[in-house]
């Protein structure tokens, strides 16, 4: 599967016109902490530097109330979208420092809104929120910018959990099952 992934990605390269040897994809589970070694150490070694992180870790449990979240759900999604963030950028900051980089950490427009379908998704991107807030400080005294984007939903194999994405964009309130979203 890890293979799959990367031959699609380098495709996409391609086709978007841009040279494969400026591309390097390391694949993997972010909560291994061998894989996030790897991404740091092969894309030193490659480019030499390392320049900008963006962390786009993400993986979301819709239920239907707080009630039906599980520890093991909890666990998973706070691994990958908090814990794996966090150390892949501490991994990373020594190599940042050096180029005075960027860190832009992707979280969602959930860490602003609620749902009763999404608590412990929404607390985990609050928490990167804050998370961003705090190394902006701590690591702006380094010489690295840190910064946060939070889109909105959008039809991925993600954002398809949420319900009518073009109903959530549109009106910012309901999802196709009515559920109400308040700001």
């Amino acid at each position: 599967n890890a293979k799959k992934k990367k031959s699609s990605l380098a495709k996409a390269v391609s086709v978007s016109g841009r040279n494969q040897d400026s591309f390097l994809a390391v694949t993997g589970n972010l909560t291994n902490p061998t894989v996030r070694e790897e991404i740091i150490d092969q894309t030193v070694k490659k480019f030499e530097r390392l320049d900008i992180l963006v962390a786009n870790a993400g993986v979301a449990g819709v239920t239907i109330s707080f009630l039906h979240d599980t520890e093991e759900t909890y666990n998973i999604i706070f691994d990958t979208n908090l814990k794996s963030v966090f150390f892949l950028i501490q991994k990373a900051v020594p190599h940042l420092e050096k180029t005075k980089g960027n860190i832009i950490n992707i979280s969602s427009i959930a860490s602003s809104m609620t749902s009763p379908m999404a608590t412990v998704y929404s607390l985990s991107k609050v928490a990167l929120d804050y998370l961003t807030r705090c190394l902006a400080v701590d690591l702006g005294a380094k010489g690295i910018r840190v910064n946060l984007v939070n889109p909105g939903f959008f039809p991925t194999l993600l954002g398809r959990d949420f319900g009518d994405v073009d109903k959530i964009n549109g009106s910012g309130r309901t999802t196709n099952e009515g559920t109400n979203w308040n700001n």
